[in-house]
């Protein structure tokens, strides 16, 4: 999540882009690349944001999700990035049962998400006492 507060925060000063703004309770290490830094809570500091836009109070409801799982990307079958004049962009299916790979250079070990740690390790990995062997990354879409 740095990366995307700090690449926008050094694009600002190439004057291509915004900046970025951090609302935190907390100081972080790059609250001096930020353009506007507030310290609150997110909920708080926004909630007075829309009230001096004059938006009004918001009242939440449920998302409303779309009907179709299907998406064209800019990726190959083997999930490289495809060239940006390309035009054969395949379809990205997330539809219920469809059969799904992680794709090779995956960053899942560098993520270190426990539950899927087994997904391309090289040896078996123990989480909550259960030992877990390395998969490849097939699946099916639940």
């Amino acid at each position: 999540a740095d990366q995307v507060a700090t690449n926008a925060a050094h694009r600002s000063l190439r004057g291509g882009a915004l900046g970025t703004v951090c609302i935190n309770l907390q100081q972080t290490p790059q609250d001096g690349l930020m353009t506007l830094r507030l310290f609150g809570k997110s909920d708080d500091v926004l909630k007075l944001l829309v009230q001096e836009l004059g938006f009004g109070k918001l009242v939440p409801r449920a998302p409303a999700w779309p009907k179709v799982s299907k998406a064209l990307v800019p990726y190959d079958k083997d999930g490289r990035r495809l060239p940006s004049d390309d035009a054969k962009w395949m379809v990205l299916d997330l539809e219920d049962r469809a059969k799904v790979r992680i794709a090779p250079g995956h960053n899942i070990q560098g993520a270190k998400q426990p539950s899927y740690m087994h997904i391309g390790a090289a040896r078996p990995v123990v989480l909550k006492g259960a030992k877990r062997a390395p998969a490849p990354g097939n699946g099916t879409v639940v």
